[in-house]
């Protein structure tokens, strides 16, 4: 069932490309649209990591600003308790910054921020 509905899916896209032949451009078009459609997705996914984590380890958003980095520390440290002198050399993998990793570890030691349970470290995709 599956296999036939992606192939009439091709057939149904085919022919809707070749009655459109005279605009050459659309293809082109369409991709700036996905580009600046996913662009904006991301952004938003970004913003809620932002949010919801930020209430575990409200520090963490002011210290590391670049959406990347920062997904790529939460995922390193998990909870905000690894976030310490043990595992200082990955989150400076993370970051890529000696001083900057040494601040997290230094927010995460005064941190404001609620608890995270053990299951919602195993449920959550950090």
């Amino acid at each position: 069932m599956v296999r036939a509905q992606l192939g009439l899916a091709h057939s149904f896209s085919r022919y809707r490309v070749q009655e459109d032949i005279n605009r050459n451009d659309k293809h082109i078009i369409q991709s700036i649209a996905l580009l600046e459609q996913l662009d904006k997705d991301v952004n938003l996914f970004c913003m809620r990591l932002k949010e919801w984590y930020s209430w575990h380890f409200p520090e963490l958003a002011r210290i590391v600003t670049d959406n990347y980095i920062y997904t790529k520390v939460i995922s390193a440290i998990k909870g905000r308790e690894n976030a310490n002198e043990e595992n200082l050399e990955i989150i400076e993998a993370a970051v890529g910054n000696a001083e900057i990793a040494q601040s997290i570890v230094d927010a995460a030691k005064i941190s404001m921020g609620q608890d995270i349970s053990e299951f919602d470290l195993v449920s959550k995709t950090f």
